[in-house]
């Protein structure tokens, strides 16, 4: 706001104390509470008020029985691929501890040099 602005709102603020409609009561009857029947949202067009609360609604959208059986598909593919891997698996294992050893190895280092980083560190600030 400029200062105009602001000049012409202060003595519309001091004209209203002046004649007294700054005073002036508000009307608390005109205000009235929303209308729920006419809310709408995710659910206002699914809102069925003649079903049971407690029952449980079998639709669309809580039916997974297609997804399930997709599941079970790619479980029972994977079990299959699993069962003809045999001795390429032992070789796996294999790689994977010498990968598991390198790693610890790797772990020490990196330990051994936060250590030092530390001792550093200490030493700068004492």
């Amino acid at each position: 706001m400029s200062v105009e602005d602001n000049k012409r709102t202060i003595s519309a603020y001091e004209q209203m104390l002046k004649d007294g409609t700054a005073f002036k009561e508000v009307d608390m009857t005109m205000h009235s509470e929303p209308d729920v029947s006419i809310a709408s949202g995710s659910l206002g067009d699914r809102i069925n008020e003649s079903q049971p609360k407690n029952e449980i609604i079998e639709d669309e959208y809580t039916d997974y029985s297609h997804f399930d059986d997709h599941m079970e598909q790619r479980i029972q593919s994977l079990r299959n691929k699993m069962k003809g891997r045999g001795s390429s698996s032992r070789k796996t294992s294999m790689n994977e501890s010498k990968e598991i050893t390198s790693l610890k190895k790797r772990v020490a280092k990196l330990e051994e040099a936060m250590m030092l980083i530390m001792e550093t560190h200490e030493k700068l600030l004492g």
